[in-house]
């Protein structure tokens, strides 16, 4: 799995070493930035892992029931419908994927969440 923190100067690192990736075959990520998707998509298919990118919050779950991930990165803030909702979304299926909330907005949004 995957970690994500913020630098003082606003830049999102990605942290590979934090979690437990072993088993690990099917990863989705829900972000509206294709950059993010693109660069979680590169980092995970080095490491082995089948990646999906969703940019449209809309189409997460359809991806979601479609791909079946072991792992979803989901980003808390994005049009239309926000991180939670997605999660909650995805908690209706009864799925036992492991689900990763990141945002660009620093610790204090995550508290609120």
């Amino acid at each position: 799995m995957f970690s994500a923190t913020q630098e003082k100067n606003g830049e999102i690192v990605l942290n590979t070493h934090a979690f437990n990736i072993a088993g690990t075959r099917k990863l989705l990520v829900i972000d509206d930035q294709p950059g993010i998707t693109r660069v979680v998509k590169l980092i995970a298919n080095e490491m082995g892992i089948e990646t999906e990118g969703v940019n449209l919050p809309a189409r997460a779950l359809d991806t979601f029931l479609i791909f079946r991930p072991d792992i979803v990165m989901i980003d808390m803030i994005m049009p239309e419908m926000d991180g939670i909702e997605i999660l909650n979304e995805i908690l209706l299926t009864g799925s036992q994927a492991h689900v990763i909330l990141m945002t660009g907005f620093g610790e204090g949004y995550l508290r609120l969440a």
